[in-house]
């Protein structure tokens, strides 16, 4: 009786020691704070509990350590070694005690856009794929490896986002697609575009975003993500431009150019290797099978009227001199004007004249007496008179007479075409159109100033030298 009642009391003093430990161990207040109102606690020997105001959020049996780290102004927990699954996995809670990103995942990168926070979620190690998410634990992107960019659309007052930020990742085919999204993680333009740029019309204060697919088609979309372009129209360039006051745009598509109305429908068919809007008058200079010619726009109606046909033989057409009414143009040898009717005015030969004439007469076929006939042209003109008569004595003979016209050199205008544009007149830099990508921003073009001419030749295509021939 008495050993029964001491191997009782063993026991019970056994119990309660096993209890006072496991108070201790796990009761232990490792970290605290307070935040948003909320008092947190993080409690054990490893961290194991969670309380959140006195509640119990997450206890040993779950999880084997319990950090708490903050990201900006935020508090976030996670838990590693879910003790039912794989122990170096982890998930992550919020101040709330929320799951925001579940369990699978063991490494852990933090990005920061802005004032906002994102975290990339890897699956194995730091340099496999992994997910994208928001600080609240919103998905952004799958299978992600790449890099987020900071970006800023130009300030506008009725600007519908305002900051945005683009995200580089590679698709399943290891190439890195772009999309874009807001700091808060709402997706604008998904990640499967080869690029994204995007401007703002100075004139209605309008984003609007262009995308590049992988077969260089560009599509255009509003920031309403309506799609002013879609990209089944093919444009493989769509550049501005401007026409009597009027809005249009030149695009190129299957490797010729056509234009457009600000609603992308056809005015003039891609049907030509060049496409060129002069002084953004209502003059447009086309090349067709390697010449040029000179069209009207009626912007009223986006009807069209060919003035300068292509059967010419223009193998350039310059800039159109407003004060003058004329267009300078240049053909094989020639150079001259045409008026605003596109009627040709006038015309000039630029050929270099030849300074010699060779005149040969045949009375016979033999080869001696062609190199006696040499010689004799060489010589006094009595060795000459002498060596023609023995030729007429043989009767067989060929003589050969070169005649020679010489005279002081005289001037001559000659035109050279510009090697900057190669006659076209048009700035090479931004094709004629005064602007130019920077990066992702549309900018005036540096070298022509915004005017679309060549800057070498000042958009005539070349230049008249005076040489001595």
């Amino acid at each position: 009786m008495k050993q029964t009642t001491f191997i009782s009391a063993i026991v019970t003093l056994l119990l309660l020691s096993n209890s006072l430990f496991c108070v201790d161990a796990y009761s232990q207040v490792r970290w605290e704070g307070h935040y948003k109102g909320k008092h947190w606690r993080i409690m054990g020997i490893p961290a194991g509990t969670l309380e959140i105001d006195g509640k119990v959020i997450l206890t040993p049996r779950d999880y084997q350590t319990i950090y708490q780290y903050e990201i900006g102004n935020e508090v976030y927990f996670y838990a590693t070694g879910n003790n039912i699954h794989d122990p170096d996995h982890y998930e992550i809670f919020n101040i709330d005690g929320e799951r925001i990103i579940p369990y699978k995942f063991c490494w852990r990168d933090i990005l920061q856009v802005g004032d906002a926070y994102f975290f990339v979620i890897r699956r194995y190690s730091l340099d496999s794929p992994g997910d994208l998410f928001t600080s609240k634990g919103k998905l952004l992107v799958s299978n992600y490896q790449g890099e987020v960019l900071s970006k800023y659309i130009k300030r506008i007052t009725d600007s519908k986002y305002g900051e945005l930020f683009l995200v580089k990742a590679k698709d399943e085919y290891n190439k890195i697609k772009q999309g874009l999204f807001t700091t808060s993680g709402d997706c604008i333009i998904p990640v499967k575009y080869k690029s994204i740029n995007w401007t703002t019309d100075d004139d209605d204060n309008i984003a609007k975003f262009e995308v590049t697919n992988d077969n260089d088609y560009i599509g255009i979309m509003d920031r309403d993500k309506n799609w002013i372009v879609p990209l089944s129209k093919q444009f493989t360039k769509v550049t501005p431009s401007e026409i009597s006051g009027k809005k249009y745009f030149l695009c190129m598509k299957k490797g010729y150019w056509g234009l457009y109305d600000t609603q992308f429908n056809e005015v003039i068919a891609p049907d030509f290797e060049g496409l060129e809007v002069l002084d953004e008058i209502n003059f447009i200079k086309f090349r067709l099978n390697g010449f040029w010619g000179v069209m009207t726009l009626q912007t009223s109606t986006n009807t069209t009227k060919t003035i300068i046909p292509t059967t010419r033989g223009y193998t350039s057409i310059g800039r159109y001199i407003k004060s003058q009414k004329r267009f300078t143009y240049t053909m094989n040898g020639y150079k001259g004007e045409c008026n605003h009717l596109g009627q040709q005015v006038s015309k000039i030969k630029v050929a270099t004249p030849k300074p010699s004439t060779t005149i040969a007469s045949s009375y016979g076929s033999s080869s001696s007496s062609s190199s006696k006939s040499s010689s004799s042209s060489s010589s006094s003109s009595t060795a000459s008179s002498s060596s023609s008569s023995s030729s007429n004595n043989s009767g067989n003979k060929t003589t050969t007479v070169v005649v020679e016209h010489h005279r002081d050199p005289i001037p001559v205008q000659e035109w050279v075409q510009c090697t900057a544009c190669w006659g076209s007149g048009t700035c090479p830099n931004c094709a004629g159109s005064g602007t130019k990508y920077i990066g992702d921003n549309l900018r005036r073009c540096w070298r022509c100033g915004g005017r679309g001419k060549c800057s070498s030749c000042s958009g005539q295509g070349g230049r008249y030298y005076t040489v001595y021939k």
